[in-house]
């Protein structure tokens, strides 16, 4: 089975866009570390939420993307935006696009 991970994040004011920024140029990297979707996604209503969904080969795999130096940097540019972060992680069992 797959391994699922979601995150929904609150910016500080103002800090949606720069964090969106950098989530959708480090998703590039991942493909190559075992990632098969990484989606961002900020909802109209919510001026200072994105959500990301990701899907792994494995909780390995994702575990391992974090030691990755883009991952690294991204992570320390855009933990300073983020007023409040709750993940998700989840088993991913089948769907539309999904490998089995």
């Amino acid at each position: 089975m797959r391994y699922g991970y979601s995150e929904v994040i609150r910016t500080l004011p103002g800090e949606r866009d720069a964090l969106v920024e950098i989530l959708v140029n480090v998703a590039g990297k991942l493909g190559s570390a075992g990632c098969e979707l990484y989606a961002v996604s900020v909802p109209d209503d919510e001026p200072e939420t994105v959500l990301v969904n990701e899907i792994w080969l494995s909780k390995e795999h994702h575990d391992r993307c974090l030691d990755l130096p883009d991952v690294r940097d991204a992570i320390s540019a855009g933990m300073p935006l983020v007023a409040e972060l709750r993940s998700q992680e989840s088993t991913v069992v089948g769907g539309l696009g999904v490998a089995g």
